[in-house]
């Protein structure tokens, strides 16, 4: 396949059947079509009866100089697949991949899920750090995606048409370029976007960016259940020209009108909790509505529990145990809006209780 070094294809069936340790593959340090280590079997590769790939483990794996992906993790749109080309149960530890020439580092194909990175690096990559694509519960923890994404303004992490993504403890980190080009703006750190993504969770997370470059946070599209929890930036995003360039930008987000401010919009597919901030003293980030050109929120401080300063403009997803688990401290201030996950529908608080948002006329909630 294009001069790939390794290939991973089974069979494996048992979670002890399958893994490479400690294990350097390097290649020739020019771009192709050349890969790394492929994982899956195509349609030639089948047993009989045909299989799945189940519970392939990296451990302690460096893989390097590789034309093409680093690691490509093969599935239904893969060439040469058929119904079986997928994988589940992945899991890598210490996995690092490094200075690939093209496309990316790391690749999970449509169809794939269940695919686990621990304590994982994707650096110094040419084009991406990762592409997921129509591949579900996937997770990364204590991962570093670092480099220079160069003229292509890709994200250094594609999310399309994926289910239920995690990120926690992650690093992402833009390099300085050794010349700086004329526009430094490059895109995206990550990007969750097409009609199947939902429920991309990230948590504890660092975007670090170096002063003056563009490179902006986080792109969700039509993206429902996001939740961002304690993300922390290292520099303000700088301008182009007049229009500035926001940390997190939605676009075709679904949006209520609220009845309390009837010039702000209840977003209650994104849940931003706390740890908004910069290293640089600003507690603060702009939220952006791409399509409306509005501005979601931009001040959303640190350590609090309910964001909605500016009712209804962020809401959380609780249930009616949690509505009062959440809000019980104390009286919320009248309007502080929030979709109940149980009942399916939106509630505000009127000054004296809790009412239906979707309700006509309003009507007290349980």
């Amino acid at each position: 396949r294009g001069g790939m070094v390794l290939q991973i294809r089974g069979p494996m069936v048992l979670k002890t059947d399958s893994g490479l340790e400690a294990l350097a593959v390097r290649g020739p340090g020019q771009s192709g079509a050349g890969v790394g280590i492929a994982i899956g079997r195509l349609a030639a590769d089948q047993p009989t009866p045909p299989d799945i790939m189940r519970y392939t483990t990296l451990r302690d794996v460096y893989v390097v100089n590789t034309p093409s992906w680093g690691v490509e993790i093969l599935g239904w749109d893969s060439v040469g697949a058929d119904a079986n080309t997928l994988s589940i149960f992945g899991r890598f530890t210490g996995l690092t991949i490094q200075s690939n020439r093209s496309n990316g580092c790391l690749r999970i194909h449509r169809g794939d899920t269940t695919q686990d990175f621990i304590s994982s690096e994707f650096i110094n990559f040419v084009g991406r750090a990762t592409q997921m694509n129509f591949a579900d519960t996937c997770s990364f923890h204590q991962c570093t995606f670092e480099g220079q994404p160069g003229a292509d303004p890709a994200a250094f992490v594609e999310v399309l048409d994926c289910r239920t993504v995690n990120f926690t403890s992650c690093w992402f980190e833009e390099d300085p370029a050794p010349t700086p080009p004329p526009d430094l703006q490059k895109g995206w750190f990550l990007s969750a976007t097409g009609p199947r993504t939902e429920g991309l969770t990230m948590t504890g997370f660092i975007f670090n960016r170096p002063t003056g470059y563009r490179t902006a946070a986080v792109l969700l599209e039509a993206c429902p259940g996001a939740v961002l929890t304690g993300m922390t930036t290292s520099a303000p995003v700088a301008a182009i020209g007049s229009q500035s360039r926001d940390d997190v930008m939605l676009r075709r987000q679904e949006k209520f009108p609220n009845p309390v401010g009837p010039d702000d919009f209840m977003y209650p597919e994104l849940t931003l909790l706390g740890g908004v901030a910069d290293t640089a003293g600003l507690s603060a980030v702009r939220v952006t509505n791409e399509t409306a050109g509005e501005v979601v929120e931009s001040r959303l401080s640190a350590g609090v529990r309910n964001f909605e300063r500016r009712p209804g403009a962020i809401l959380p997803w609780l249930g009616t145990q949690a509505r009062s688990h959440q809000y019980g401290l104390g009286q919320p201030q009248p309007g502080t809006t929030f979709f109940n996950a149980q009942s399916n529908r939106l509630e505000y608080f009127d000054g004296t209780g809790w009412r239906f948002l979707l309700g006509t006329p309003f009507v007290p909630a349980p």
